[in-house]
């Protein structure tokens, strides 16, 4: 629930990233597994990994979340890519519970 309301999201833990992108929210995360890249490319955010040996890009990075602007720009996309994710997801289901029910 925090999560949700949030303004963005800076993580290190895959669950708040992924509990941050499912709500929309705006978010950035530092990695050590390709587990983020893969999520972040499923929300079609793939610029959202901070590299912290780039002191400018972070620095992009932070205030493009930061931004009025753009914030609400990235909360649109993410909604459009939540409404593919769980069209996607819906897909699948109905395949599993069609091969169950023969």
């Amino acid at each position: 629930g925090l999560i949700s309301q949030s303004y963005c999201v800076i993580s290190s833990r895959f669950h708040g990233v992924a509990s941050a992108l499912s709500s929309c929210v705006p978010c950035v995360a530092t990695s050590w597994s390709h587990k983020y890249e893969m999520l972040f490319k499923d929300y079609d955010m793939t610029d959202c990994v901070l590299d912290l040996s780039n002191e400018a890009g972070l620095e992009d990075k932070l205030n493009k979340i930061l931004d009025r602007q753009s914030n609400a720009n990235i909360r649109q996309h993410l909604n459009l890519q939540c409404e593919t994710i769980a069209a996607k997801s819906n897909e699948m289901w109905s395949k599993v519970w069609a091969t169950l029910n023969k």
